[in-house]
């Protein structure tokens, strides 16, 4: 699930800046720009699709530098001559790299609490509170969390020697895992409401992405009699940014600031079925092939296929709009969510979950629509794509399929989120699955329901949800994202 960037820095995060990555193409390698998030790319040159794919341990870039060696070098000085410095010798300078972790999540979180009346009088209440989370961690005590960048689009490069030539990279001593334990650690604390009127709470992270980013630094030191000083001119902003007494280092050498990499790997964009070509849309992550009829979800090790079908019905009209849900089965434990089972003597139930894998600008309302499908469990005959149940007049390559950008690991978690919705009907059934409800996922399938377009909105035939209107590939939105922030807590659907 790509997180996309608003005007405003998004509620709990520490940054607001994105990467424009600069790689070059396997095939010509003429350079292409792959956007931050984003799972697929084209190549301007020789008019080729690659695909990108994500990794267990994340990839290591270097932010440019607006600034080139002599202008630091000149502002540096300038920073001394104007603070009237004096020095008895003066380094020329060199480039240093600062890395960082880079975290991004959405955070859902269901709370149960007591909102206190007058008198004394105390009611429960249950919310969901939806949040993003962009931080940025210094990878090395090197690095601080005062020498962060301003929001914005930067350009980087992946990691090569002759990224870096010419400059000094600052040794990582903050391995990713720890990092990863350390973010979500920071993650449970800026969620923690506090106070004694919370009592339970449960916290689901979804579309979580790590980054080693490394921000250049022009570094100049000079002395006062036995005394070494440093001063330090961020790349990014243009600007000194640090002056102190370093720890005890090599003298500096001039060096150049790091330039672009040629090298990036990439899988051609092709059906491994019948190698025949996948639409492209750079935030899908389930590609579905419009020759073979299989779907293929983009993970680690390259495509793996995904069993998918295609709902039939005539309700939606002939300009329906097919969009993507994870259909997971579950089994619960301590709790059931769904009250006509909840007199049940058996302590286990199973439960069809349907989880949106589709992109909306209003994230929080996806889960009143898993909600509602979940309860109305539609009653769709659906067959393999490429079937012949579908109206009459109506072939594949003529539906419109709305992109899946919701993985598979990830719908696990979100269907936590419906699944807490879903209990939030009964105060007694939230109170179980606030306390002891648990859920083990059995299967999953995505399925492709069909929608009816109705204005601004999406109106589904057999639940009646509606969810607002989000552009088919290719088009510009109708819908843009609101720079509110989105940390207020959403009540219950």
């Amino acid at each position: 699930m790509r997180i996309r960037r608003a005007a405003a820095a998004p509620a709990g995060s520490r940054t607001s800046f994105d990467l424009r990555l600069i790689v070059a193409c396997p095939g010509c390698q003429a350079p292409m720009t792959l956007e931050e998030g984003a799972t697929a790319v084209a190549c301007p040159g020789c008019n080729k699709q690659f695909l990108s794919l994500p990794r267990t341990h994340p990839l290591e870039v270097v932010v440019a530098p607006i600034l080139d060696t002599g202008d630091a070098l000149h502002r540096a000085r300038s920073f001394l001559r104007a603070g009237k410095h004096r020095a008895t010798w003066v380094a020329r300078g060199r480039w240093r790299l600062l890395p960082y972790w880079r975290y991004r999540t959405k955070a859902f979180q269901w709370v149960e609490g007591l909102r206190h009346g007058p008198r004394d009088s105390a009611a429960s209440f249950h919310d969901l509170e939806v949040r993003n989370f962009d931080l940025l961690i210094p990878a090395t005590e090197a690095a601080s969390n005062d020498l962060l960048p301003r929001p914005g689009i930067f350009t980087a490069y992946p990691l090569a020697p002759e990224v870096i030539a010419g400059a000094s990279p600052t040794p990582v001593t903050l391995p990713f895992s720890v990092a990863q334990v350390r973010a979500r650690s920071e993650v449970e604390v800026r969620t923690d409401l506090g106070g004694p009127r919370i009592v339970h709470r449960h916290l689901a992270l979804v579309g979580e992405q790590m980054l080693l980013v490394h921000l250049p630094f022009f570094s100049l030191s000079y002395h006062f009699h036995d005394e070494r000083h440093e001063v330090l001119v961020d790349g990014i902003l243009g600007e000194v940014t640090t002056h102190r007494v370093p720890p005890g280092e090599p003298e500096p050498v001039a060096t150049e600031p790091p330039g672009p990499s040629p090298k990036s790997l990439f899988l051609p964009l092709l059906c491994p079925a019948c190698a025949e070509s996948l639409r492209l849309s750079s935030d899908d992550l389930i590609h579905p092939c419009l020759c073979c009829g299989r779907a293929w979800e983009v993970t680690e090790q390259g495509l793996e296929e995904v069993s998918h079908r295609l709902a039939v019905t005539g309700g939606a009209g002939p300009d329906a709009r097919y969009l993507p849900f994870w259909v997971i089965g579950v089994q619960v434990a301590g709790f059931f969510p769904l009250e006509q089972a909840a007199r049940s003597d058996h302590s286990e139930k199973r439960l069809a979950v349907y989880v949106p894998a589709f992109e909306s600008w209003q994230i929080d309302k996806l889960s009143h629509l898993g909600v509602r499908l979940t309860r109305s469990l539609p009653d769709y005959d659906t067959e393999e794509p490429g079937g012949s149940a579908r109206t009459a007049g109506e072939s594949h390559d003529e539906l419109t399929l709305g992109g899946a950008t919701l993985g598979r690991a990830d719908a696990e978690r979100f269907a936590w989120v419906i699944l807490g919705a879903l209990a939030s009907a009964n105060a007694n059934t939230f109170s179980q699955f606030m306390k002891q409800g648990s859920m083990s996922t059995e299967n999953a399938e995505l399925h492709w329901l069909p929608f009816r377009p109705s204005g601004l909105y999406l109106h589904d035939p057999v639940s009646g949800a509606m969810v607002r209107n989000m552009p088919s590939p290719g088009e510009p939105p109708t819908d843009p994202p609101s720079t509110t922030s989105d940390r207020a807590p959403r009540r219950a659907a």
